[in-house]
């Protein structure tokens, strides 16, 4: 199954994946299967925060929310979340700004201060001033399988600038639901 959005991308333009570079669902590691299939059923892992900021950073490329409200009550068990990006240009171009928050976070691997129990996400990040919608965007996916349209669905956003891993998060929930991608 292949998701194509209709957002302007450069990497719309690559080829497609050949078949033999794609992994099979039994030769993940089923652990990670099935935390991936619980986040894209009831959004388990999933982080959604509205007007946050921070100045503290842990390495060069990434932020430090500190003590942040998991208003959801499922995280509780972390304390801060750090979100990681490809570039310390990109960290400081969010530090100290009022941002918003998407992204699937991870705890594997994921390395905070000493002694604090901290999630990791990456990117994710827009800025929340001046990025809000009057009214939310329609974004068409198309699923193809083996070449044929299969599938066509609409995933929404309110914001004017949106990143991939809101859409990515949106499109696999979907996915998920209609052909259990990540079921064991």
């Amino acid at each position: 199954l292949i998701a194509i959005c209709s957002v302007n991308n450069a990497y719309a333009n690559e080829e497609d994946p050949k078949i033999e570079s794609l992994c099979k669902k039994s030769s993940v590691d089923p652990i990670a299967l099935h935390n991936i299939n619980d986040d894209y059923i009831n959004n388990r892992f999933t982080t959604v925060k509205s007007i946050v900021s921070t100045t503290e950073k842990f390495l060069d490329f990434d932020l430090l929310f500190k003590s942040i409200n998991w208003l959801d009550g499922i995280s509780a068990e972390f304390k801060d979340l750090k979100v990681e990006f490809s570039s310390s240009a990109i960290s400081k171009e969010f530090l100290g700004k009022t941002v918003d928050i998407y992204g699937v976070y991870y705890k594997a691997h994921c390395h905070g201060e000493h002694q604090v129990d901290t999630a990791c996400t990456y990117g994710g990040v827009t800025p929340h001033e001046n990025n809000k919608l009057s009214e939310p965007k329609n974004i068409g996916v198309a699923v193809y399988k083996d070449n044929v349209n299969v599938n066509t669905f609409i995933v929404t956003t309110d914001k004017k600038k949106v990143t991939a891993q809101e859409l990515d998060i949106k499109v696999r929930t979907t996915l998920n639901n209609a052909y259990n991608l990540y079921d064991r």
